[in-house]
C-alpha cells in the first residue's frame, strides 16, 4: 500500500470519526434531560394513572374572587379553579398530592396555601379512593393576555420535585374558561361527589 493511499485512508476514517463524535455529542440527552418527570397526558375529564397517582380534572373556571368558611381573598385577584380527583396506585406511604403547578408560556405558578380550608393541593391519597377538591392558582392579570394562556398546562405529581417520577399534564386553554364573580371553595373530600 503506499503512503498516498495510507494517507488517504487516515484522513478518510479521521472524518467519519469527527463526524460520528459530533453526531453523539448533538443527540446525547443534557444532564437536566436524564431527570426529567416521566410525561403523562391527562386530557381535561378524562382519568390518566402514573406510577402512583392516578387523576382526573374534571373542569376548570377563572373566579374573580375565591371564599372559604374561613378566608376570603383580596379583591383585584385572578384565580383559575381546578376541579380534580387524585388517588394513590400502588402505595400510600407518602402518598400527597405534592405537586400542583401552572404552567403558561415560561412561567410557572403554583397551588395556592393561602385559603385555611382543605385543597386537594398536598393531600393525602389513598389507594382506590379518589380525593376530590380544588387546585388554587392565583395570576397576575396581565396573565390572560398573554398568547401562552390558550396553551397553559396543568401539572400535577406525587412527590413535590417530580424529578424521574409519573408527571400527569393537562392541558387548559385559560382564554376559553368561564369567570365567576365568586368561587365558593369547598373542603376537599375523600371519595367522589
Amino acid at each position: 500500500m503506499s503512503r498516498v493511499r495510507a494517507g488517504l485512508l487516515s484522513a478518510a476514517g479521521l472524518a467519519v470519526l469527527l463526524v460520528a463524535t459530533g453526531f453523539v455529542a448533538a443527540t446525547a440527552p443534557r444532564e437536566a434531560d436524564w431527570e426529567q418527570p416521566f410525561a403523562i397526558d391527562a386530557p381535561l375529564g378524562e382519568p390518566a394513572q402514573g406510577r402512583n397517582i392516578a387523576a382526573t380534572v374534571h373542569d376548570a373556571a377563572i373566579a374573580e374572587r375565591v371564599v372559604d368558611r374561613r378566608w376570603r381573598s383580596g379583591e383585584g385577584s385572578t384565580w383559575v379553579v381546578v376541579d380534580a380527583s387524585a388517588a394513590a396506585v400502588t402505595s400510600e406511604i407518602g402518598a400527597l398530592l405534592g405537586h400542583a403547578a401552572l404552567v403558561v408560556g415560561d412561567r410557572v405558578y403554583l397551588a395556592s396555601t393561602r385559603p385555611s380550608g382543605l385543597t386537594l393541593n398536598g393531600a393525602s391519597l389513598s389507594i382506590g379512593v379518589p380525593t376530590r377538591g380544588a387546585l388554587l392558582f392565583e395570576l397576575p392579570a396581565d396573565v390572560l393576555g398573554d398568547p401562552a394562556a390558550a396553551a397553559a398546562r396543568l401539572e400535577l405529581a406525587v412527590k413535590a420535585d417530580p424529578r424521574l417520577d409519573a408527571m400527569l399534564l393537562t392541558p387548559i386553554d385559560l382564554t376559553a374558561l368561564p369567570v365567576l364573580p365568586e368561587y365558593v371553595l369547598d373542603d376537599a373530600e375523600w371519595g367522589e361527589r
